[in-house]
This record gives structure tokens, C-alpha cells and sequence, in this order.
């Protein structure tokens, strides 16, 4: 058992340590800018994967789509985070469904209640594309839904980086 809580602590702390040694000590300190502009295309907010378990759908298709446009006053050297907040409304986010946005990242709701809000981060280690994506400003990207339904009312998004 402890052997687990430490791999859990060292598994969270991972990205921190990984984010102070990518910075030297000449360069200026990262900076986290808010989206100017987040929003979801109000004619795609819902998405529903047809397919029946075990089956997932492995992209976005017409109907489960939802078009995101994000835009930040800044461009970026190097883009180290990306964090984006879901939120659903109507159709939640419900035990057992799956999200998946850009090149296939997302998450799954093991929970037994339904999720009003989910937060997602990239981090440049492990999704780099993804996040060098949103190193100019801007960024087009498609959401959908792996397993299930939901409306995706809103979307909240941060970068961290290196301004250039």
C-alpha cells in the first residue's frame, strides 16, 4: 500500500518537475494566459456516438462534432500546458461515457454520477502537437464523444508557456 501511495505521489508531481527543469535559469518565467475567446459552434454542442458497446467511435463525424475555436492574446516560444474545462448542460457527461478531442486525447467518466464539468490538461511531454498547436493564438479543434452523448455548453482554456 505504500509503495502505491508513493508511485501516486510521484505520478502527480511528475509534470511540475518535469515543467521547473525545462526552464533555465536565463529564460523568463512561464506565463499562463486565459482564452480571450473559447467557444463551442452553437449548431455542433451535441454529440452522440451511434455505435453500441464495445464498439467506440474513432472520430469526429457529423453529429458528433462539436467545433471549438479557442484564442489567446498571446503567441507562445513554447506552449508547456494547455487546460481546458468542459462544461455540459442538458445532456451531462454520464458514468461510463467517453470524450476525445485533437489527435484522440480525452477522458472517460468512471464515476457513478454525472459530470456537469470536467477539466482536461496537455502538457507538451506527452501531447506535444497538441499543444504546440496553440502556440500562435489560435486553435480549431474538433470534441467528440468516444462512447455516448453529451452537450457541451461551454469551454474554458489556459495556456502556459514561453511568450516569444
Amino acid at each position: 500500500m505504500r509503495f502505491r501511495l508513493l508511485a501516486l505521489a510521484l505520478l502527480m508531481s511528475l509534470p511540475t518537475l518535469m515543467f521547473a527543469a525545462s526552464a533555465s535559469a536565463n529564460e523568463p518565467p512561464p506565463v499562463t494566459v486565459d482564452a480571450r475567446v473559447s467557444l463551442v459552434r452553437s449548431n455542433t454542442q451535441t454529440m452522440i456516438c451511434p455505435v453500441a458497446e464495445p464498439a467506440i467511435c474513432q472520430g469526429p463525424t457529423r453529429g458528433n462534432n462539436a467545433a471549438i475555436n479557442v484564442v489567446v492574446p498571446n503567441h507562445f516560444a513554447h506552449v508547456s500546458f494547455v487546460t481546458l474545462t468542459f462544461h455540459f448542460q442538458g445532456d451531462l457527461f454520464d458514468p461510463g461515457e467517453m470524450l476525445a478531442i485533437m489527435s484522440g486525447e480525452g477522458f472517460a467518466n468512471i464515476d457513478v454520477v454525472a459530470q456537469s464539468d470536467r477539466v482536461l490538461t496537455l502538457e507538451a511531454f506527452f501531447q506535444p502537437a497538441d499543444t504546440a498547436a496553440f502556440a500562435d493564438g489560435h486553435q480549431h479543434f474538433w470534441v467528440w464523444m468516444l462512447r455516448g452523448s453529451a452537450r457541451l455548453a461551454d469551454i474554458d482554456a489556459s495556456v502556459t508557456g514561453f511568450t516569444s
